[in-house]
């Protein structure tokens, strides 16, 4: 087995998933009503356990997941130091929003597309006032992407994957120079490597709620670098011209958070009252 049996109080059972630098395993521990306690271990993957900078990368998203306290944000349980670094997390039962779409052949139905985004937007709103005992965090997610949305089974939105947020004193990037997050739904500042803020993540997620109402994708090309001269140079087509039935209000609303200049974009919690307020 690549990972011991246990990590921390939790007897590791199997992979949940994995990516370039994390791997998460199922974890239980027995309590003493009987019952057992799933949560989700997210560790450095096995051939990268002896790499300070992943090890440090990890060790900050825990540290920022710790001072992060919502509803529609996948909560920290514990950070667990050996036998190997490893965050506890919430077991979540649902799907990502990526593979939500991918089982869909049309848009997903407005009232449910308000509905997620709202709650995304308000997960957003305490990322970005998010502070710790230096003052504020300066918190920017940079990777608000469907395959980072997950939607439990009960409806609620999980914002999660928090390992390329920028904050003041962030770690640096594994890769010098490495971009972070995904193209398709970067901010042009993001994408050009200069200094983004919470209006970057309402970009992203104005980006997610034009592909599900729309039912396909923005800024996707086709490649990586004809997605990028998308995202740097070409304005956002107007949601509306796609579909006709998208109201006047919530197209407008993506308009102005897909602005190219991001003084004009709305905030986050300026965002995510527009998203409630339109009428279906």
């Amino acid at each position: 087995m690549r990972w011991p049996p246990r990590i921390g109080r939790y007897e590791v059972k199997r992979l949940l998933g994995s990516g370039s630098s994390a791997e998460v395993l199922l974890g239980e521990q027995a309590l003493e009503d009987g019952t057992v306690l799933e949560v989700a271990l997210k560790c450095v993957i096995a051939e990268q356990v002896s790499d300070r900078v992943a090890r440090a990368i990890l060790r900050e998203e825990g540290r920022v997941l710790g001072l992060l306290a919502h509803p529609n944000i996948v909560a920290l349980i514990e950070i667990i130091e050996t036998p190997v670094l490893a965050l506890a997390l919430e077991r979540l039962r649902g799907h990502t929003l990526a593979e939500a779409v991918a089982q869909r052949k049309t848009p997903l139905p407005l009232p449910t597309v308000l509905a997620l985004g709202a709650q995304a937007a308000g997960a957003l709103v305490a990322v970005h006032a998010a502070q710790d005992t230096e003052g504020p965090l300066e918190l920017v997610h940079r990777d608000v992407s469907p395959e980072n949305l997950f939607v439990t089974e009960t409806g609620i939105v999980k914002l999660f994957d928090f390992n390329v947020a920028h904050s003041r004193g962030h770690v640096s990037a594994p890769v010098p120079g490495a971009m972070q997050g995904r193209i398709a739904y970067m901010a042009p500042e993001q994408a050009r490597g200069e200094p983004v803020d919470g209006r970057a993540d309402v970009f992203s997620l104005a980006t997610v709620l034009w592909e599900l109402v729309c039912g396909e994708r923005l800024f996707w090309r086709g490649n990586t670098l004809a997605t990028l001269r998308a995202v740097c140079d070409e304005p956002a087509r107007r949601a509306r011209d796609l579909s006709p039935a998208i109201p006047l209000a919530l197209d407008a609303l993506l308009a102005e958070a897909l602005a190219r200049d991001r003084a004009t974009r709305p905030d986050a919690r300026t965002f995510a009252a527009r998203l409630r307020a339109i009428p279906l």
